[in-house]
């Protein structure tokens, strides 16, 4: 452990060194040098042209370092009828990025970067969207999609896949504002796929942009306000228990432009003791301050009154009857009720070009209440009172270094987190006697800067740094004396990266980087083994990642295509893996653990009106050196939670207003436990859905039917890890169909990437 925090200091400190230089160029106010356009291809055979008359050569003008991204073109198709050359326009078209906290056009980061565009989201609208989305990234993993109680469990490279619920070892961010905790955790159930407008995914460490968050970014844009008056209503409704209304609606008056939305889903559930409810609500206003200045805010609303949890079954019992319930979950009605409130306030402005000023504050309240399988005298009722909040600020801006155009990025974060915690024994499905009662507390701040550098036509670097400071706090409110299990741990942490992109042609870019990243056990993983869960374990720390990847990515645009490969590896010390002990969940630092894989992904149109989509990742994901709390030795085994393949085919076929398309995914089987005693079954999953859209008088309308596991193949839709007893399995709904129709008014949205 000393010999990689000594590895990543001296990283950092290098990075740091050379981010100050760019920072006193900055302070001092130089412009950049212009960065030199590639040089155009010859013409081998070349017509004589008049020598132009001589003219005074005008007085060079300072101009910024890096080009500034190429702006998106926007994606628009004529009225009527979609014409087929349109989509093949659509992929090749440049393709700008925010997830690496400043706009920059998709090849020229050094890094893999995935973007789902908003026809993803609105054509899969069922419960499942956001999982049927991410499913064309390569290298996410996510499982859970159908357990509204445990909430949706996403993995890149292997990164958070230990997590029992939500999102763990990934930076989540929601229209710029975090969602997720100092502590690490995320939570998406307060978002609606049907209103995302864009998903950018960064496979790959970012905590040197980013701070606590060891496998990767995810940065959502829901629908934002339009220029001119529109709206949009649908209703869902399938078997089992399938109802959804949903409505968007907005619009402009002067210089302030407000949207709203508003959702319900209800689900009977595809098992027993699987019904769930939510209803969402959320508005989004953009006020222009000048003509360079805008002021945002988004606030936003969550009812969740019941989402049961079914639990997880043995293989036989899944085989026999994937309908059923786990019997003892039944008998403690396990579930969760869920409020949530959110707001915040965000400034931007852009003084010159290529120069920008950030600014953003946030608060939210989350109110929690879980029934878990735990029987007594163990805490299996728990209630908590959340609040959570923070502040950002960040500059861009070009500069030059040694003769060098490049731009600047730096930053500061500050968040804040109060969990106010109870638990009690869940006396089959009523309240008991209080067995845990603590306040915890988290403070986090963290430095960054990010410096990008021309180094010749073609050869762009990126170079990034961050320090993080982050304190947890437990107060055991319950024990007194030797008992009191309170407890504290401050981190400081340096992370760092550098990359490589480099434009081979115009269209394609090779890229390579090398970085650093941590992350810190979270409050529910702070759980005291030694205490019956209540305190703070102190024998927990945070884990360290050094990774490193290559790839390829880019356009052919005789084809309609584009493409994005890569190979990356990963160490990481300090894992921390969960374990059960009387039902309950803890957690405890692996010695050593290696990813590595390959990730691959392509869209073309293949046709004329026949567009295709697909992605795959191959990886090994290992234990080096793990020993559990019984003396066993673990490695070379596989890492739970994580399949060693996964794929998506997708088919899309359109002529004139009616589309049909078809949908693959498949994965292997996926290891249980430490021991790797079990696996889940390998499996493959189809879907079909055929729409129709129609146009008449200003309004449009759009239905779509959909089949899902066309197969009706029983698989397990998600794992849980190293279960106390032989139930690990949650098994996926079987053949699934819905109907939806939308209807849309004012002017038309169209994606634009």
């Amino acid at each position: 452990m000393l010999w990689a925090m000594r590895a990543r200091a001296a990283f950092a400190a290098t990075i740091m060194f050379a981010s100050v230089l760019g920072l006193t160029a900055y302070a001092r106010g130089e412009e950049p040098e212009p960065v030199p356009e590639p040089e155009p291809v010859p013409d081998p055979d070349p017509e004589p042209e008049p020598e132009p008359e001589p003219e005074p050569e005008p007085a060079p003008e300072p101009e910024p370092g890096p080009e500034p991204a190429p702006e998106a073109e926007p994606d628009t198709q004529p009225e009527g009828d979609p014409q087929p050359g349109d989509r093949a326009e659509q992929v090749v078209s440049p393709v700008v990025v925010e997830a690496t906290r400043t706009e920059a056009e998709l090849l020229a980061i050094p890094a893999s970067v995935s973007v789902v565009g908003r026809e993803d989201f609105a054509r899969d609208m069922p419960s499942a969207a956001l999982n049927q989305a991410l499913a064309r990234v390569p290298g996410a993993w996510a499982q859970n999609p159908h357990n509204f109680a445990q909430g949706l469990r996403l993995s890149l490279r292997g990164f958070g896949a230990r997590a029992p619920f939500g999102v763990r070892g990934l930076a989540v961010f929601v229209d710029g504002i975090p969602a997720t905790t100092p502590d690490g955790q995320s939570q998406l159930d307060g978002y609606d796929p049907a209103f995302f407008e864009r998903m950018e995914v960064v496979r790959g460490p970012a905590s040197a942009l980013y701070g606590n968050a060891a496998g990767g970014v995810v940065r959502i844009t829901t629908l934002q306000p339009p220029d001119a008056p529109r709206g949009e209503a649908a209703l869902l409704a399938g078997t089992r228990g399938q109802f959804m209304p949903r409505v968007h609606a907005g619009g402009r008056a002067g210089d302030t432009r407000v949207a709203a939305h508003g959702s319900v889903v209800e689900l009977g559930g595809h098992r027993d003791h699987d019904a769930a409810v939510r209803r969402r609500a959320g508005v989004t206003a953009n006020h222009a301050l000048g003509e360079h200045q805008e002021l945002t805010l988004v606030a936003r609303v969550l009812d969740a009154p019941e989402s049961l949890d079914p639990g997880g079954l043995t293989r036989q019992e899944m085989r026999d009857d994937p309908a059923r319930a786990n019997d003892f979950n039944v008998a403690m009605d396990t579930g969760d009720d869920v409020a949530q409130q959110q707001a915040a306030l965000s400034w931007r402005a852009e003084p010159a070009p290529s120069e920008v000023w950030h600014a953003k504050a946030y608060l939210q309240r989350r109110d929690f209440s879980q029934r878990i399988p735990v029987p007594p005298p163990g805490p299996g009722w728990i209630e908590m009172d959340r609040m959570f909040g923070g502040a950002g600020a960040r500059h861009e801006r070009p500069f030059t270094l040694a003769g060098t155009g490049g731009r600047l990025t730096a930053g500061i974060d500050a968040g804040w987190q109060s969990d106010d915690r109870q638990r009690y024994e869940n006396d089959f499905g009523e309240r008991g006697a209080l067995r845990q009662n603590q306040l915890e507390d988290a403070r986090a701040a963290g430095l960054y800067g990010q410096g990008e550098l021309a180094l010749g036509d073609s050869l762009w670097l990126t170079l990034g740094a961050r320090i993080d400071w982050l304190r947890l706090a437990v107060t055991d409110r319950l024990g007194e004396g030797d008992a009191d299990q309170s407890g504290a741990r401050s981190f400081f942490e340096p992370s760092a990266l550098a990359g490589l992109s480099f434009h081979v042609a115009e269209r394609h870019a090779l890229f390579t980087n090398v970085a650093t990243a941590f992350e810190s056990p979270t409050f529910v993983e702070l759980r005291n083994p030694k205490g019956d869960g209540r305190g703070f374990n102190p024998d927990i720390g945070a884990k360290d990642a050094v990774s490193a990847e290559i790839g390829a990515k880019g356009a052919l645009a005789g084809l309609g295509a584009r493409y994005d490969v890569a190979a990356f590896a990963a160490d990481v010390r300090g894992e921390l893996i969960s374990y059960e002990d009387d039902g309950i969940d803890f957690y405890r630092n692996a010695g050593h653990t290696r990813r590595m894989g390959i990730e691959a992904s392509a869209r073309a149109e293949l046709l004329p009106g026949l567009a295709g989509l697909a992605s795959a990742t191959v990886g090994r994901f290992r234990f080096r050196d793990y020993v559990d709390d019984e003396g066993e030795q673990h490695r070379g085994r596989a890492i739970p939670g994580i399949p060693s393949a996964h794929g998506y085919l997708e088919l899309a076929y359109q002529i004139g207003r009616t589309s049909l398309g078809g949908d693959l995914r498949a994965a292997a089987g996926v290891p249980v436990d430490d021991e790797n005693s079990e696996f889940s079954r390998a499996t493959v999953d189809f879907g079909l859905r055929l729409s129709r859209e129609v146009e008449s008088g200003g309004l449009r309308g759009r239905m779509t039917g959909s089949v899902q596991n066309v197969l009706g193949r029983t698989h397990a839709a998600n794992v849980r890890i190293n279960p106390a007893g032989n139930n690990p399995f949650e098994p996926a709904p079987g053949r699934t169909a819905f109907l939806s129709v939308a209807l849309a008014w004012g002017a038309e949205h169209r994606e634009q990437e």
